[in-house]
């Protein structure tokens, strides 16, 4: 889920820390296009910020939660409701 290098560059961050990771092409994408935006043997360098740590699964949730957005979230939990019920609706002629 996470290129080794980046995964090796976190390590020993403590909340709040701050550091430049760089990840050569042999822990990042090697020789391999990435999704047609990141070249073969592309030198990464990403600015990273540890901002918490989840401790528990339903802390990494609501972690998740708040990055992705509540009024995200709840929109496409309407939207999924709306497609799971509309085929039981229309065939009772609600709609």
């Amino acid at each position: 889920r996470i290129l080794p290098g980046l995964e090796e560059g976190l390590q020993g961050m403590k909340v709040g820390g701050k550091r430049l990771v760089k990840v050569p092409p042999n822990k990042g994408y090697g020789d391999s296009w990435y999704r047609g935006v990141v070249a073969p043997n592309s030198h990464l360098e990403f600015d990273v910020e540890l901002k918490n740590i989840a401790q528990t699964p339903g802390e990494e949730f609501m972690m998740k939660l708040e990055q992705f957005g509540v009024e995200r979230a709840v929109g496409a939990a309407a939207c999924l409701a709306y497609l799971a019920v509309s085929p039981m609706l229309e065939k009772s002629g609600i709609l």
